[in-house]
């Protein structure tokens, strides 16, 4: 498995909110990806700056989804992979804190595919 990040942000932006927050969304997403993807697959993390928000990109090879589990994603206890570890609540959570930062996230998968999740954060 690798494991590729490119982080650019320069020195003088600043995000008002709460890190911890912030910190559970990424780990979780980040988690997500390492989780769903085989032994000798991929995943990548990039953050930036975009147009007055912060951009966080997550993308693995791994299992996907399809257009049905996509729809579903949000639901609390939603699990969708019955042979995974986990609650099921994990993207409720990151999408209601999100909601409070009042940014945006968005999901792009294919079964058998892999996933992309881009999250948008408005800087102060």
């Amino acid at each position: 498995m690798s494991y590729v990040h490119h982080i650019i942000i320069p020195e003088d932006e600043q995000f008002m909110g709460n890190l911890m927050g912030l910190r559970l969304i990424l780990s979780n997403l980040i988690s997500n990806a390492i989780k769903y993807t085989e032994e000798n697959g991929e995943e990548s993390f990039s953050a930036m700056v975009k147009a007055r928000h912060m951009e966080f990109v997550i993308k693995d090879n791994g299992i996907g989804m399809s257009s049905n589990e996509l729809h579903a994603l949000f639901k609390k206890y939603g699990k969708l992979n019955e042979s995974k570890g986990g609650q099921g609540i994990g993207l409720y959570f990151d999408k209601n804190l999100i909601d409070q930062f009042n940014g945006t996230i968005h999901f792009e998968s294919e079964s058998g595919s892999g996933t992309r999740v881009t999250v948008n954060i408005p800087l102060a």
